[in-house]
Protein backbone atom coordinates (compact mmCIF):
# COMPACT_ATOMS: atom_id res chain seq x y z
CA UNK A 1 0.00 0.00 0.00
CA UNK A 2 1.18 3.38 -0.95
CA UNK A 3 0.13 4.80 2.42
CA UNK A 4 2.47 2.36 4.21
CA UNK A 5 5.46 2.78 1.89
CA UNK A 6 6.09 6.21 2.06
CA UNK A 7 4.60 6.88 5.42
CA UNK A 8 7.48 4.11 6.24
CA UNK A 9 7.36 1.62 9.15
CA UNK A 10 9.82 3.77 11.96
CA UNK A 11 6.41 6.34 11.86
CA UNK A 12 4.65 3.22 13.18
CA UNK A 13 7.17 2.09 15.14
CA UNK A 14 7.09 5.80 17.10
CA UNK A 15 3.57 5.78 17.76
CA UNK A 16 3.25 2.43 19.14
CA UNK A 17 6.53 3.22 21.64
CA UNK A 18 4.76 6.69 22.84
CA UNK A 19 4.99 5.99 26.67
CA UNK A 20 2.20 8.35 27.38
CA UNK A 21 0.65 7.40 30.49
CA UNK A 22 2.40 4.98 33.82
CA UNK A 23 0.50 4.34 36.80
CA UNK A 24 0.30 1.95 39.94
CA UNK A 25 -2.14 -0.57 40.53
CA UNK A 26 -2.94 -3.45 43.40
CA UNK A 27 -2.94 -6.49 40.99
CA UNK A 28 0.39 -7.59 41.62
CA UNK A 29 -0.12 -10.83 41.88
CA UNK A 30 -1.09 -10.79 38.05
CA UNK A 31 2.38 -9.28 36.73
CA UNK A 32 5.18 -10.64 39.03
CA UNK A 33 5.24 -14.17 39.11
CA UNK A 34 8.04 -14.06 36.36
CA UNK A 35 9.67 -11.28 37.52
CA UNK A 36 13.64 -11.75 37.40
CA UNK A 37 14.58 -9.74 40.91
CA UNK A 38 18.05 -9.61 42.76
CA UNK A 39 18.13 -12.34 45.47
CA UNK A 40 18.15 -10.08 48.67
CA UNK A 41 14.92 -8.95 47.39
CA UNK A 42 11.68 -10.98 49.69
CA UNK A 43 8.48 -10.02 50.91
CA UNK A 44 10.36 -10.17 54.23
CA UNK A 45 11.97 -6.37 53.35
CA UNK A 46 8.92 -5.11 52.54
CA UNK A 47 7.88 -2.39 54.67
CA UNK A 48 4.91 -2.58 57.41
CA UNK A 49 2.90 -0.81 59.19
CA UNK A 50 5.54 -0.73 62.15
CA UNK A 51 7.19 1.06 59.91
CA UNK A 52 4.90 3.60 58.58
CA UNK A 53 4.78 7.53 59.16
CA UNK A 54 2.05 8.85 61.00
CA UNK A 55 2.27 12.20 58.70
CA UNK A 56 0.88 12.12 54.91
CA UNK A 57 2.92 10.08 52.00
CA UNK A 58 6.20 11.42 51.23
CA UNK A 59 9.60 10.03 49.80
CA UNK A 60 11.49 9.17 52.27
CA UNK A 61 15.05 7.46 51.31
CA UNK A 62 18.30 7.94 52.70
CA UNK A 63 21.76 7.84 50.78
CA UNK A 64 22.67 4.15 49.86
CA UNK A 65 20.03 2.98 48.78
CA UNK A 66 18.72 0.73 46.30
CA UNK A 67 16.14 -0.81 44.82
CA UNK A 68 15.28 -2.39 41.41
CA UNK A 69 12.04 -1.13 39.11
CA UNK A 70 10.61 -2.25 36.17
CA UNK A 71 8.50 -1.30 33.96
CA UNK A 72 6.84 -2.89 31.23
CA UNK A 73 5.27 -1.32 28.17
CA UNK A 74 2.68 -2.66 25.69
CA UNK A 75 1.36 -1.35 22.94
CA UNK A 76 -1.42 -2.21 20.01
CA UNK A 77 -1.49 0.18 17.17
CA UNK A 78 -4.13 -0.96 14.59
CA UNK A 79 -4.18 1.24 11.23
CA UNK A 80 -7.20 1.46 8.98
CA UNK A 81 -6.42 2.94 5.05
CA UNK A 82 -9.87 3.96 3.94
CA UNK A 83 -10.89 1.18 1.57
CA UNK A 84 -8.47 -1.20 2.64
CA UNK A 85 -8.04 -4.12 5.38
CA UNK A 86 -6.46 -2.75 8.71
CA UNK A 87 -2.82 -3.38 9.70
CA UNK A 88 -1.99 -4.27 13.36
CA UNK A 89 1.91 -3.90 15.06
CA UNK A 90 2.05 -5.06 18.82
CA UNK A 91 5.13 -3.78 20.81
CA UNK A 92 6.00 -5.05 24.58
CA UNK A 93 9.20 -3.68 25.92
CA UNK A 94 10.79 -4.56 29.31
CA UNK A 95 12.98 -2.38 30.86
CA UNK A 96 15.01 -3.72 34.86
CA UNK A 97 16.80 -0.53 35.90
CA UNK A 98 18.70 -0.29 39.24
CA UNK A 99 17.81 3.02 40.73
CA UNK A 100 20.43 4.05 43.85
CA UNK A 101 20.27 6.89 46.24
CA UNK A 102 22.89 8.93 45.73
CA UNK A 103 21.99 12.27 48.05
CA UNK A 104 20.02 13.92 49.78
CA UNK A 105 20.26 17.86 50.46
CA UNK A 106 17.89 20.00 51.78
CA UNK A 107 15.12 18.19 50.77
CA UNK A 108 16.14 17.33 47.42
CA UNK A 109 16.88 13.49 46.29
CA UNK A 110 19.35 12.43 44.27
CA UNK A 111 18.87 9.12 41.92
CA UNK A 112 21.01 7.32 39.72
CA UNK A 113 19.80 5.05 36.98
CA UNK A 114 21.47 2.01 35.76
CA UNK A 115 19.63 0.16 32.61
CA UNK A 116 19.94 -3.92 33.37
CA UNK A 117 18.08 -5.50 30.79
CA UNK A 118 16.11 -4.90 27.87
CA UNK A 119 13.20 -7.51 26.80
CA UNK A 120 11.81 -6.28 23.19
CA UNK A 121 9.07 -8.18 20.87
CA UNK A 122 7.60 -6.44 18.14
CA UNK A 123 5.26 -7.95 15.71
CA UNK A 124 4.28 -6.55 12.49
CA UNK A 125 2.07 -7.49 10.05
CA UNK A 126 5.47 -9.08 7.54
CA UNK A 127 8.10 -9.44 10.57
CA UNK A 128 8.77 -10.28 14.26
CA UNK A 129 11.63 -8.68 16.09
CA UNK A 130 12.11 -10.57 19.08
CA UNK A 131 15.37 -9.44 21.77
CA UNK A 132 16.49 -10.00 25.32
CA UNK A 133 19.88 -8.02 26.66
CA UNK A 134 20.53 -10.86 28.79
CA UNK A 135 21.00 -13.39 25.27
CA UNK A 136 21.69 -11.21 22.25
CA UNK A 137 22.34 -12.29 19.30
CA UNK A 138 25.68 -10.95 17.38
CA UNK A 139 23.98 -8.93 14.77
CA UNK A 140 21.00 -6.58 15.79
CA UNK A 141 18.43 -5.54 13.40
CA UNK A 142 18.75 -1.49 13.36
CA UNK A 143 15.58 -0.89 15.89
CA UNK A 144 17.50 -2.77 18.45
CA UNK A 145 21.05 -1.25 18.63
CA UNK A 146 20.46 1.70 20.60
CA UNK A 147 18.36 -0.49 22.99
CA UNK A 148 21.31 -2.96 23.37
CA UNK A 149 23.74 0.33 24.16
CA UNK A 150 21.56 1.07 26.85
CA UNK A 151 22.52 -2.11 28.88
CA UNK A 152 24.74 -1.23 31.65
CA UNK A 153 24.78 2.80 31.39
CA UNK A 154 22.50 5.33 32.42
CA UNK A 155 22.21 8.74 34.08
CA UNK A 156 20.79 11.14 36.90
CA UNK A 157 18.16 12.74 38.16
CA UNK A 158 16.85 14.91 40.95
CA UNK A 159 13.69 14.89 43.03
CA UNK A 160 12.70 18.62 44.90
CA UNK A 161 10.74 19.22 47.68
CA UNK A 162 7.16 19.18 46.19
CA UNK A 163 8.25 15.30 44.80
CA UNK A 164 8.78 16.45 41.33
CA UNK A 165 11.71 16.31 38.95
CA UNK A 166 13.86 18.71 39.68
CA UNK A 167 17.40 18.98 37.58
CA UNK A 168 18.13 15.41 35.02
CA UNK A 169 21.97 15.02 34.59
CA UNK A 170 23.48 13.71 31.75
CA UNK A 171 21.14 12.35 30.13
CA UNK A 172 21.71 13.83 26.48
CA UNK A 173 25.29 12.14 26.65
CA UNK A 174 23.46 9.04 27.73
CA UNK A 175 21.13 8.86 24.75
CA UNK A 176 24.03 10.34 21.88
CA UNK A 177 25.99 7.09 23.52
CA UNK A 178 22.91 4.33 22.73
CA UNK A 179 22.90 6.49 19.32
CA UNK A 180 26.71 6.26 18.70
CA UNK A 181 25.62 2.61 17.12
CA UNK A 182 23.57 3.57 14.79
CA UNK A 183 23.49 5.03 11.39
CA UNK A 184 23.42 9.03 11.56
CA UNK A 185 20.57 9.06 8.73
CA UNK A 186 18.38 6.68 11.18
CA UNK A 187 19.18 8.19 14.33
CA UNK A 188 16.16 10.81 14.75
CA UNK A 189 13.35 8.02 14.14
CA UNK A 190 15.18 5.96 16.79
CA UNK A 191 15.51 8.49 19.36
CA UNK A 192 12.15 8.83 19.22
CA UNK A 193 11.31 5.82 20.19
CA UNK A 194 13.86 5.70 23.37
CA UNK A 195 12.86 9.09 24.80
CA UNK A 196 9.05 8.09 24.57
CA UNK A 197 9.13 4.53 26.38
CA UNK A 198 12.36 4.76 29.07
CA UNK A 199 14.34 7.89 28.49
CA UNK A 200 13.85 11.12 30.07
CA UNK A 201 9.97 11.50 29.51
CA UNK A 202 9.69 7.97 30.62
CA UNK A 203 11.41 8.93 34.36
CA UNK A 204 8.84 12.16 34.68
CA UNK A 205 6.32 9.27 34.19
CA UNK A 206 7.39 7.72 37.45
CA UNK A 207 7.78 10.65 39.17
CA UNK A 208 4.71 12.27 38.57
CA UNK A 209 2.21 9.06 38.52
CA UNK A 210 4.14 7.04 41.33
CA UNK A 211 6.40 9.48 43.59
CA UNK A 212 4.82 12.48 43.29
CA UNK A 213 1.23 11.26 42.87
CA UNK A 214 -0.05 12.85 45.93
CA UNK A 215 -0.50 16.29 46.24
CA UNK A 216 2.11 18.18 48.36
CA UNK A 217 1.24 19.89 51.38
CA UNK A 218 -2.20 18.89 51.38
CA UNK A 219 -3.86 16.29 53.60
CA UNK A 220 -5.94 13.83 51.55
CA UNK A 221 -8.82 11.40 52.66
CA UNK A 222 -10.10 8.28 51.03
CA UNK A 223 -12.91 9.50 48.54
CA UNK A 224 -11.42 13.16 47.86
CA UNK A 225 -10.15 13.95 44.65
CA UNK A 226 -7.35 16.47 42.76
CA UNK A 227 -6.47 17.34 39.30
CA UNK A 228 -3.17 17.77 37.42
CA UNK A 229 -2.51 18.75 33.60
CA UNK A 230 0.43 17.36 31.75
CA UNK A 231 1.56 17.91 28.72
CA UNK A 232 3.04 15.33 26.20
CA UNK A 233 5.59 16.79 23.63
CA UNK A 234 6.82 13.63 21.74
CA UNK A 235 5.94 12.15 19.70
CA UNK A 236 2.24 13.80 18.95
CA UNK A 237 1.90 16.60 21.18
CA UNK A 238 -1.17 16.01 23.80
CA UNK A 239 -2.51 17.43 26.43
CA UNK A 240 -3.65 15.14 29.32
CA UNK A 241 -5.95 16.04 31.69
CA UNK A 242 -6.11 13.32 35.06
CA UNK A 243 -8.15 13.30 37.91
CA UNK A 244 -6.67 11.25 40.99
CA UNK A 245 -9.33 9.85 43.38
CA UNK A 246 -7.83 8.43 46.77
CA UNK A 247 -9.33 5.16 47.32
CA UNK A 248 -7.99 3.49 50.51
CA UNK A 249 -5.13 5.20 52.92
CA UNK A 250 -3.62 3.08 55.68
CA UNK A 251 -0.75 2.64 57.82
CA UNK A 252 1.09 1.23 55.37
CA UNK A 253 0.21 1.64 51.65
CA UNK A 254 -2.09 4.02 49.97
CA UNK A 255 -4.33 3.71 46.91
CA UNK A 256 -5.04 5.86 44.14
CA UNK A 257 -7.55 6.02 41.14
CA UNK A 258 -6.23 7.86 38.15
CA UNK A 259 -8.36 8.83 35.38
CA UNK A 260 -7.17 11.04 32.30
CA UNK A 261 -8.60 12.39 29.32
CA UNK A 262 -6.98 13.91 26.68
CA UNK A 263 -7.74 17.09 24.34
CA UNK A 264 -8.17 17.20 21.01
CA UNK A 265 -5.47 18.17 18.93
CA UNK A 266 -4.10 18.61 15.24
CA UNK A 267 -0.45 18.73 14.63
CA UNK A 268 2.18 18.53 11.76
CA UNK A 269 5.27 15.92 12.42
CA UNK A 270 7.75 15.90 10.08
CA UNK A 271 9.18 13.47 8.23
CA UNK A 272 12.65 12.00 6.58
CA UNK A 273 10.83 10.66 3.42
CA UNK A 274 11.29 12.74 0.76
CA UNK A 275 8.24 11.92 -0.77
CA UNK A 276 6.08 12.42 2.35
CA UNK A 277 7.99 15.37 4.32
CA UNK A 278 5.29 16.02 6.89
CA UNK A 279 2.25 14.27 7.74
CA UNK A 280 -1.08 15.93 9.73
CA UNK A 281 -1.95 14.28 12.97
CA UNK A 282 -5.00 14.94 14.69
CA UNK A 283 -6.16 13.50 18.12
CA UNK A 284 -9.84 12.77 17.81
CA UNK A 285 -9.88 11.64 21.78
CA UNK A 286 -8.38 9.56 24.10
CA UNK A 287 -8.40 8.19 27.56
CA UNK A 288 -6.33 6.35 30.12
CA UNK A 289 -7.44 4.47 33.37
CA UNK A 290 -5.60 2.52 36.58
CA UNK A 291 -5.21 2.62 40.21
CA UNK A 292 -1.48 3.13 42.37
CA UNK A 293 -0.57 1.52 45.37
CA UNK A 294 2.35 3.13 47.03
CA UNK A 295 4.48 2.00 50.40
CA UNK A 296 3.59 4.81 52.70
CA UNK A 297 6.91 4.42 54.83
CA UNK A 298 9.38 5.15 51.54
CA UNK A 299 6.75 6.82 49.12
CA UNK A 300 7.87 4.38 46.51
CA UNK A 301 5.12 2.29 44.22
CA UNK A 302 4.18 -1.04 45.18
CA UNK A 303 2.46 -1.78 41.49
CA UNK A 304 1.04 0.59 38.85
CA UNK A 305 -0.87 -0.36 35.96
CA UNK A 306 -2.59 2.14 33.81
CA UNK A 307 -4.29 1.73 30.26
CA UNK A 308 -4.86 3.81 27.96
CA UNK A 309 -6.35 4.29 24.47
CA UNK A 310 -6.26 7.30 21.84
CA UNK A 311 -8.06 7.76 18.87
CA UNK A 312 -6.38 10.11 15.73
CA UNK A 313 -6.65 10.49 12.06
CA UNK A 314 -3.46 11.00 9.80
CA UNK A 315 -3.70 13.15 7.10
CA UNK A 316 -0.67 12.72 4.32
CA UNK A 317 0.63 15.47 2.35
CA UNK A 318 -0.21 13.29 -1.24
CA UNK A 319 -4.12 13.09 0.03
CA UNK A 320 -4.06 9.61 1.42
CA UNK A 321 -6.08 9.68 5.17
CA UNK A 322 -5.84 6.59 7.55
CA UNK A 323 -7.29 6.17 11.24
CA UNK A 324 -5.07 4.83 13.60
CA UNK A 325 -6.00 3.36 16.93
CA UNK A 326 -3.12 3.26 19.78
CA UNK A 327 -3.93 0.76 23.00
CA UNK A 328 -1.91 0.04 25.73
CA UNK A 329 -0.91 -0.59 29.34
CA UNK A 330 2.10 0.53 31.06
CA UNK A 331 3.00 -1.73 34.11
CA UNK A 332 5.44 -0.31 36.94
CA UNK A 333 6.86 -2.12 39.59
CA UNK A 334 9.63 -1.11 42.46
CA UNK A 335 10.38 -3.59 45.01
CA UNK A 336 11.74 -2.51 48.83
CA UNK A 337 14.77 -0.64 48.91
CA UNK A 338 18.10 -1.92 50.33
CA UNK A 339 20.74 -0.69 51.84
CA UNK A 340 23.97 -1.28 49.81
CA UNK A 341 26.67 -3.35 50.53
CA UNK A 342 25.49 -6.31 48.60
CA UNK A 343 26.10 -6.53 44.87
CA UNK A 344 23.09 -5.92 42.75
CA UNK A 345 22.06 -8.48 40.38
CA UNK A 346 19.27 -7.49 38.42
CA UNK A 347 17.65 -9.75 35.83
CA UNK A 348 19.36 -12.64 36.75
CA UNK A 349 18.34 -15.71 36.59
CA UNK A 350 17.04 -16.96 40.06
CA UNK A 351 17.95 -20.83 38.99
CA UNK A 352 21.80 -19.06 38.20
CA UNK A 353 23.50 -20.27 41.41
CA UNK A 354 26.17 -17.76 39.73
CA UNK A 355 23.91 -15.24 40.17
CA UNK A 356 23.73 -15.53 44.19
Amino acid sequence: MRWMTLLGRSFVICVCAVGLFAGCSDDAATESADVDVPDWVSEDNAPGAADAPDSQLALRLKPGERFPLRKVIEREVVQTPYGAAPQTHRLRIELTLGMTVQEVRDGRTKFQVRYDRVRYNHQMPDEVIEYDSANAPQQLPLTIQAWHAMVGDGFNFWIGKDNQIAEVEGFREFIDRCLSVVPEEHRQEVLLSIESSSGENGVSDFVDNAIGLLPYGEEKQPGETWERDRHIGRPVPMHLHSVYTLKELTADKAVVRIDGEITPSTTIVETRNTDVPRVRMTVRQGNSWGTCTLYRSTGLPQHSQVEHEVLMTVHMSGGETFDQRVRGVTTLEAFPAQSTGQPMVLGADPNDAAAR
